[in-house]
């Protein structure tokens, strides 16, 4: 439905001269043997993303992603080490199950990124590494990340992080995990 420019509009409501109605004759004003009419065009309400906005590029993007992975990974490595070292100096049954253990540890590695990525997108609206990029995670709509969209682009993005590269190609550089849970990337600015 086109919504014309109130502008444009008569003192009745439709397009034509302003106190004139679209159907009155040039010569003869509003008033004289018309009857006017006062009509209400609804206006649909429309979530628009502003268009000043800056979306963070790929370069940012990856090396925030890096950042955060390699913290990750410090932390998870960090706990394999005290469980390798707690079960040398314990007994030598529990070395087998130490390595078990760290086997899972870096199995799991991902999962432990998603919450990590999870945790800091829903609280903080980005990660140490987006923080250090200025770049912050938002909902197309410009609220903060929700929940289950930060699960569902956490999830994405540790599981399946090759979905990323569609933001190379994305007028709003989204990749799939952000056309998904219905998020965008942007840069904030500095403190």
């Amino acid at each position: 439905m086109d919504v014309p420019d109130p502008a444009a509009l008569g003192r009745a409501g439709r397009p034509g001269r302003a106190g004139c109605p679209a159907d009155c004759p040039a010569g003869r004003p509003a008033g004289a043997g018309s009857v006017a009419r006062v009509v209400t065009v609804p206006v649909a309400r429309v979530a628009t993303v502003p268009t000043d906005r800056a979306y963070a590029g790929a370069v940012s993007r990856t090396v925030a992603y890096v950042v955060d992975v390699l913290l990750v990974a410090i932390v998870v490595g960090g706990i394999a080490v005290v469980v390798e070292l707690m079960s040398t100096a314990l007994l030598a049954g529990a070395r087998d199950a130490a390595r078990v253990a760290v086997r899972y540890l870096v199995l799991f590695m991902p999962a432990f990124l998603a919450f990590y990525s999870m945790l800091f997108w829903r609280l903080a609206g980005r990660t140490p590494g987006m923080a250090l990029l200025d770049v912050r995670v938002i909902q197309v709509n410009g609220r903060p990340v929700s929940w289950f969209a930060s699960l569902v682009r956490a999830i994405l993005l540790a599981y399946l992080p090759i979905g990323a590269v569609w933001s190379l190609v994305d007028r709003r550089r989204q990749g799939v995990h952000d056309k998904l849970a219905r998020t965008v990337v942007v840069r904030v600015p500095g403190p």
